[in-house]
């Protein structure tokens, strides 16, 4: 990716620079509320759009947390009417949890969303702006934030399928005030923005005012802070890398536990909070990181310990470090049809099958039988081919290295009431194929992530 020299003027000059910067995208997609900021960025995209070959999208987000939320994203469908634009309107499900923080909810919801709609090679581009910047800052330092945190909020950054870009971050709330007066626009006033019960409002309201009258210049100060911070957090995501590097393991998701083990407690916590964050989860705070060290790394090697936060977890079993979604209730008590003419899909997973010959369970069987997946309930077994020899699945499962938490959620597959097949690791002998016969071979899509790979 190229450097950036970001200019001090809010023109079309700037965002093509910026734009410029970037690798070629599928489709800009351009997230609106309506109200100055992204009427601003609104604008200037329209300012540009003949020089652009991507295609333009706005994305409006409906949280549904105010009554005049519908009627915002008529205001923006009407913007992108006049722009010649094309407008999607996404709406949230659902509502935060009782004591859940609606700043914290809302911004988690509106990413899935953006994230959802996402193609490959897309750029989602927001409208930050410079005192979003420095509120940013001053939140994360009141929660006790490092480098990372500091740091807060860079131009370009990886999301989801392609990048998420925030070409107005070099600039005040007054410079996009400045701009949209000057250009006639109007935008929508959100009567929320002034309630000092969320926190960014209190500082936006009541602190960061006083600061500027006792420091009129604080917000480059600040800002000349971020940037060092953003230096600091480059040197220490560079050291991550390499560490990263060293603690990978060939054909497996998770960590050398050894490796990491004989890292100081410095360079352990910055690798896990670079890990986490590559991965796309939410980082633990400082307390938890302390808590990590002390369960993981100083727990007995025969445990297999945990330590969760929001919906993520980090395990360790035998010598591996393994981070995930928070796995849901077990529910392996049910019988589940599959018609296997169509994947079969379940907790974000899916079992397909290729017909092949030989090497599979045989056609012969597979026709005219009800076919199902089911999942260890305790005292199963199986005659792995070619051998044929009788296991019980906590054998099997044992010697195939299957996680321990993996074991009740690893689908099984039946015909009729019989166990035919376990995706990825062996067929019965009585159904596998002949050479010359037509098979189904069964490839399930979390095979790789429940085995663990030799160190």
């Amino acid at each position: 990716m190229k450097s950036i020299c970001l200019s001090d003027k809010l023109d079309q000059d700037h965002l093509l620079t910026v734009l410029a910067s970037l690798p070629q995208a599928n489709r800009y997609l351009i997230a609106c509320s309506g109200g100055l900021d992204s009427s601003v960025l609104l604008h200037l995209f329209h300012s540009v759009s003949k020089d652009i070959e991507s295609e333009i999208g706005v994305i409006y987000v409906d949280h549904g947390l105010h009554a005049e939320s519908e009627n915002w994203g008529k205001h923006c469908a009407s913007l992108c009417e006049d722009y010649g634009l094309k407008f999607i309107s996404l709406k949230v499900a659902g509502s935060p949890d009782k004591g859940e923080s609606i700043e914290d909810w809302a911004r988690q919801q509106r990413y899935a969303l953006l994230s959802e709609y996402m193609q490959q090679n897309d750029v989602v581009v927001t409208a930050h702006q410079l005192d979003d910047q420095l509120e940013t800052f001053f939140l994360n330092l009141l929660r006790g934030a490092g480098a990372r945190g500091l740091s807060a909020m860079p131009v370009i950054r990886e999301f989801a399928n392609g990048l998420l870009v925030r070409p107005l971050l070099p600039f005040s709330r007054a410079q996009l005030e400045a701009y949209a007066e000057q250009h006639g626009l109007k935008w929508i006033i959100d009567s929320s923005n002034e309630d000092i019960e969320f926190d960014r409002n209190y500082l936006r309201h009541q602190l960061l005012p006083v600061i500027k009258e006792r420091w009129p210049s604080y917000q480059k100060t600040i800002a000349r802070l971020i940037s060092q911070q953003a230096e600091t957090r480059q040197i220490l995501d560079e050291r991550a890398e390499r560490d990263l590097e060293c603690a990978s393991i060939s054909g497996s998701v998770g960590l050398n536990f050894s490796v990491v083990n004989a890292l100081s407690d410095a360079r352990k916590k910055n690798l896990l909070a670079y890990w986490i964050k590559r991965n796309g989860m939410s980082l633990p705070n400082a307390k938890l990181l302390e808590q990590i060290l002390s369960d993981i790394f100083l727990s007995s090697p025969e445990k297999s310990p945990c330590v969760n936060w929001d919906d993520v977890e980090l395990r360790r079993y035998g010598n591996q470090l393994y981070l995930m979604k928070r796995l849901a209730d077990d529910n392996n008590n049910c019988i589940l049809p599959w018609d296997i003419e169509s994947p079969f899909q379940f907790n974000n997973q899916s079992i397909s099958v290729v017909k092949q010959q030989g090497d599979g369970v045989a056609a012969s069987f597979m026709n005219h039988n009800q076919i199902s997946v089911r999942f260890r309930q305790g005292g199963e077994t199986i005659r792995p081919y070619p051998e044929g020899k009788t296991k019980t699945i906590k054998q099997l499962f044992q010697e195939a290295r299957v996680l321990p938490w993996c074991r009740q959620r690893y689908p099984l597959i039946y015909i009729n009431d019989e166990l035919v097949a376990v995706p990825g690791i062996c067929i019965d002998k009585k159904f596998h194929a002949d050479a010359n016969q037509e098979a189904y071979h069964f490839i399930w899509s979390a095979q790789e992530q429940s085995v663990q790979a030799h160190d």
